[in-house]
């Protein structure tokens, strides 16, 4: 199995079965949102950037309230659609 980068940020790497071409690229996955931050969320990892997107719409802010209501919505409509 061979397994070639979008960006090609990684090398093309012969996998010897299925099960170590999952358990590289889960690893790939978990270091590219846990440990690698990225300038498109503040020098932030996406896990982090995550967290604190989810405790300021968690928050009681009439800002957040506001956005919450959006979201909240925009899921609504996207379900209508996939029931249609």
């Amino acid at each position: 199995m061979r397994f070639i980068p979008r960006h090609g940020s990684w090398w093309q790497r012969d996998y010897r079965s299925l099960e170590e071409a999952r358990a590289s690229i889960a690893r790939r996955i978990e270091e590219y949102n846990h440990d690698r931050p990225h300038r498109g969320v503040a020098n932030r990892t996406p896990h982090e950037a995550f967290l604190a997107f989810t405790a300021v719409l968690n928050s009681e802010d009439p800002d957040c309230l506001v956005l919450r209501g959006a979201l909240q919505l925009s899921r609504a409509v996207l379900h209508l659609k996939e029931t249609c």
